[in-house]
């Protein structure tokens, strides 16, 4: 989720020359930069590559998106739910509409006429086929925003595409119009008190007397079955009788009797549909809906089927036909021939009629850890995790969980197990059980996985990740579960660290060589640790991926070519972190984990035209694949479209609950347009989705700064500094937060430790000119000119000219005292942004007070020429008195002439002073 990450501006330098009382607003992270329009891309990117099969002839996809409706109105965050809140119905359960439910047609998927699987959807009242991730149903409620689906063999009820099971009272009339059933009181009354019913609309209807649709010319197969359904005895039994082991003809005539009774119709006519196509067929089309035949014939024809039919089907015996197609089921499987496989297990399954005779026959699943866990995997493959998680039980078993004690009494025991062996004579019979003992405990680690895959399913993210904990510590080479750890952010950078040392990596072994058990060992947990966060301890990582690259010679693998690009992002060195997503995707151009870093550099590097290209190619050839839609929306973020991106980044968490990087980008867009209230709400999602990263956190806290909610502000911030405390983004938000709280000397404290671990981290300088601008307004606010100076300086010398940090110069000068100084760097200013309202203010301030610098110094002038006035009439008045004796010789005459340079010395200084004023 590192991948969503943006740095904040720099703080408003002027904010207190300019009159601003509250603090500026900052955009989020990824709307900071100014992004240019940017043409759209191709019809590939504005739709499902699903819809195409549904193309609108010739329509352009401008065209298309204007018929949206993001244009109109902004949509709030999906709902995510796992089931029902405790004591409520289903939110999507208010969708349902009644009125257009139909199940008397033919149960086919309406796209691949297939009858396996059918579900029917509650909001249209289509039929499609499964309700996985790649099935017609899913893609369907993704596409219509129609999310309540019947099975309609189990008559279970899922919400999609979360794939979850509603279990509501609600629902039971539907339930029972999809397949009516009857005690045998019920059917004993029907007689004797004829009860009035009414349909949705309010229609009073007779059960046993209702229309049946004449479809085309099918009105001599209706009478016969009116008739028939009237006929008592015949009637109880089709309405009483179970018909899951008769022919396919009893099976629908019995759904039609029933149907024909129903006293909780939703309306008054039943359509016999789904039994005049099985007639067709059992038939030879000898009797169709569309040509008129003989009643009577039909009738004699009916019966003599329906009485075949309703034969019990005795099952073959087991011994020969079942081991017959098992044994040609496992050659096929055996020689690759899955086709051949699928062909004999679908004829064995109808056999024996039941999926798991085998397991439950012979009791393997209670017995037996692989057949458990085998059992439990498949029920999870078909979202029943209700049932996966009864299989597995709820406890994990943390006795098998290696600690000190338990290695002690592992030793004891494989001690005296050593002694019994040698006396039996057997050193395979030891090594079988020791074979059989680290099976089970592979197993048990296994199931530890499968129960935290409930949880999660189910959105206890405590619970799931306590079972991923112990799966990793009873079995350290379950990476699947450290997996699922790392990858959904489960744990802070702190905790996967303290984690990673908890492990029991002795336990790994290579069988036949001990010597080679410890180098297996280091390994592993060399391998382990390139997966953990970046944020904590760089230099491990270092060390770990510089092993493994030149002594294993993996320096091309690309797990770890994409954990090093990860560090390189971290480190803000988006450039070089592309450059090996790049190499990457040369080689391997479907490998879809390394795509979200490598769709962050390039926003991150504003290459438009590579993002338009790489989600072209991807909504062209994958478009089930979450990362797909993405990279659209990342596209139209850069852009600046930002509902459009909306619009993708939503449809990708959709289609993945847990895909982090949608989720951060999703609530992007609501931050980009000053939509606080939703982007807290995303966020907050994000937040309980991914428990240990600090960044749904740290956004929350620009959210509320933005709001002036400085202590809501600080709050998230905290609880984020408290899952990571190596993050200079976060530190320098920490800052700003203290800066606006007028607490200067802790937002000093924040920002030089943003600036020191960025250096820590060998982020990139530049990356961080905001943190240093931000030091620099702080040291301006403690009046320390000469900090503040430096710190501009060296932003200026890192991030070249830029007009805010010239004019923040300008201001410190200003507020020092020397306005002279403050011009220079304002002129800077406002040659670089002419427009600039705060700069110009600024340079007009310090050219006044320049001028009432000069006044003083004319008032200074003033008082010196009075003063030299005042001594020449001193000198003046001295020559004019009767002068001595020896004066009169001639030299006082001299004297006159030797002074006179003098005054006019004064005369030409006084003269030049007066120019020097005038200029």
């Amino acid at each position: 989720m590192e991948q969503a990450r943006r740095k904040r501006q720099a703080l408003d330098a002027l904010d207190e020359v300019a009159g601003v009382d509250s603090p500026r607003s900052k955009r989020s992270r990824t709307g900071d930069a100014t992004m240019s329009e940017g043409s759209p891309p191709p019809h590939g990117l504005n739709g499902d590559a699903t819809d195409k099969a549904e193309a609108n002839g010739g329509k352009s996809v401008e065209e298309e998106d204007e018929d949206d409706d993001f244009e109109d109105e902004t949509p709030a965050a999906p709902i995510r739910q796992s089931a029902p809140t405790s004591g409520y119905d289903d939110l999507y359960l208010d969708t349902i509409d009644r009125n257009v439910l139909d199940f008397d047609f033919e149960k086919l998927c309406s796209i691949s006429l297939s009858n396996i699987n059918v579900y029917a959807c509650l909001v249209c009242g289509r039929y499609f086929q499964g309700r996985g991730p790649k099935s017609h149903a899913y893609f369907h409620a993704l596409d219509e925003d129609h999310h309540v689906y019947i099975n309609m063999q189990t008559q279970n009820v899922y919400v999609l595409p979360e794939g979850y099971e509603v279990k509501s009272k609600s629902l039971d009339d539907i339930k029972y119009v999809s397949d009516p059933r009857y005690t045998k009181q019920e059917v004993m009354e029907l007689d004797r008190r004829a009860q009035p019913a009414w349909t949705l609309a309010g229609k009073e209807y007779a059960p046993g007397f209702v229309g049946m649709n004449n479809l085309k010319e099918n009105d001599y197969l209706n009478v016969i079955l009116q008739a028939l359904s009237h006929v008592v005895p015949l009637r109880n039994y089709f309405l009483l009788e179970d018909f899951s082991s008769r022919s396919e003809l009893a099976k629908r005539t019995s759904i039609l009797v029933r149907k024909i009774w129903n006293p909780r119709a939703f309306k008054a006519h039943v359509s016999p549909h789904e039994l005049l196509q099985q007639i067709a067929l059992d038939s030879n089309k000898r009797f169709t809906l569309t040509n008129q035949s003989d009643p009577i014939e039909f009738l004699s024809w009916f019966l003599n089927n329906l009485h075949l039919g309703l034969a019990i089907v005795s099952p073959i015996d087991p011994s020969s036909m079942e081991k017959f197609l098992r044994e040609w089921r496992q050659d096929a499987l055996n020689k690759a021939q899955y086709d051949s496989a699928i062909f004999v297990g679908d004829k064995l399954l109808a056999l024996t009629n039941d999926d798991g005779r085998i397991l439950v026959g012979t009791d393997l699943v209670t017995r037996n850890t692989s057949c458990r866990y085998l059992a439990a995997h498949c029920l999870i493959k078909q979202s029943r995790y209700d049932e996966a998680l009864g299989l597995l039980g709820d406890r994990n078993p943390v006795h098998l969980i290696a600690n000190a004690s338990n290695k002690r009494k592992v030793q004891h025991t494989g001690l005296q197990s050593r002694h019994a062996a040698l006396a039996k004579g057997g050193r395979m019979a030891r090594d079988e059980a020791a074979e059989e003992e680290s099976a089970n405990r592979k197993y048990e680690a296994a199931m530890c996985y499968l129960r935290g895959i409930c949880y999660a399913k189910q959105n206890a993210f405590d619970r799931a990740k306590e079972c991923y904990k112990d799966a990793v510590k009873i079995d350290v080479q379950c990476f699947e579960a450290f997996q699922q750890l790392m990858s959904n952010s489960l744990l802070s950078p702190d905790e996967e660290w303290q984690f990673l040392e908890t492990l029991d990596f002795d336990a790994v072994s290579v069988p036949g060589d001990v010597s080679a058990s410890q180098e297996a060992a280091d390994f592993t947990k060399m391998l382990y640790t390139t997966r953990l966060s970046k944020y904590r301890d760089p230099s491990n990582f270092t060390t770990a991926y510089d092993s493994l690259s030149t002594h294993y010679r993996l320096a091309d693998n690309p797990d770890l070519l994409l954990a090093k690009a990860d560090l390189l992002y971290t480190q803000c060195r988006y450039r070089e972190a592309l450059g090996i997503t790049d190499s990457v995707l040369q080689d391997d151009k479907y490998n879809f984990s390394i795509y979200p870093l490598h769709l962050a550099c390039l926003f991150e590097l504003k290459m438009k035209n590579a993002l338009f290209l790489v989600a072209h190619d991807l909504a062209d050839h994958h478009p089930e694949e979450p990362c797909s839609w993405l990279a659209v929306g990342t596209y139209y973020f850069a852009i600046d479209k930002i509902a459009e991106a909306r619009r993708y980044f939503s449809k990708a968490s959709m289609m993945d609950a847990h895909f982090g990087p949608a989720w951060i980008g999703f609530a992007h867009t609501f931050a980009a347009e000053g939509e606080h209230d939703q982007a807290i709400s995303a966020y907050s999602t994000a937040a309980r989705l991914f428990m240990g990263t600090h960044l749904p956190q740290v956004f929350l806290g620009m959210q509320h700064h933005a709001l002036n909610n400085m202590t809501l502000a600080e709050e998230f911030l905290k609880t984020a500094y408290g899952l990571c405390k190596t993050d200079p983004l976060l530190l320098n938000e920490m800052g700003v937060v203290k800066y606006h709280q007028d607490k200067p000397e802790e937002a000093v404290r924040f920002f030089l430790r943003a600036i020191q671990i960025a250096g820590e981290i060998d982020a990139d300088p530049s990356a961080w000119l905001s943190a240093r601008t931000n030091l620099a307004h702080a040291y301006r606010r403690l009046r320390r000119w000469n900090d503040a100076l430096q710190e501009f300086n060296e932003v200026l010398r890192l991030g070249g000219k830029d007009s805010a940090i010239l004019s923040a110069k300008g201001l410190i000068y200003l507020e020092n005292g020397q306005p002279e100084r403050a011009i220079i760097p304002l002129h800077e200013a406002l040659a670089i942004r002419p427009q600039d309202g705060i700069a110009t203010e600024l340079l007009n301030k310090a050219l006044q007070e320049s001028m009432y610098i000069d006044v003083a110094d004319n008032d200074e002038l003033d008082a010196f020429e009075n003063d030299l006035d005042m001594g020449k009439a001193h000198a003046k008045e001295k020559l004019a008195r009767p002068r001595r004796k020896g004066d009169a010789k001639g030299k006082g005459k001299a004297a006159g002439r030797s002074r006179g340079p003098l005054m006019d010395e004064d005369e030409k200084g006084e003269s030049m002073m007066e120019m020097t004023d005038d200029d």
